[in-house]
């Protein structure tokens, strides 16, 4: 077990604590607000870019959301995706209901 592992299980251990709870105390205590602030706008409000897999952009943003404990329901995070895309990504959603799960969305 490497030295990170170990220093977690003790945390968690030690508190009682699962890691949901670890992980937002975490990023509370060693991320500053504004920092949150910036990273949301930076990682999950963010659009497609030019070039970029459809599978890469929506894992990135599911990633985001998880990452940074953004608690918004599936429905949203998928709005928010569909937002994001690129115009030529959108035109692939014309002829078709917007998604409004990722099991749609892929």
């Amino acid at each position: 077990m490497t030295e990170p592992e170990n220093v977690y299980k003790y945390i968690v251990s030690s508190h009682r604590e699962n890691f949901e709870n670890f992980h937002a105390k975490s990023l509370g205590h060693f991320i500053p607000l504004r920092e949150m602030s910036q990273s949301r706008i930076a990682r999950y409000e963010r659009v497609q870019w030019e070039g970029e897999q459809f599978s890469t952009y929506v894992k990135a943003i599911k990633d985001a959301a998880l990452v940074l404990r953004i608690d918004e329901s599936e429905v949203r995070v998928v709005e928010r995706v569909v937002e994001g895309l690129t115009p030529t990504q959108r035109t692939r959603f014309v002829f078709q209901p917007p998604p409004s799960s990722f099991w749609q969305s892929e």
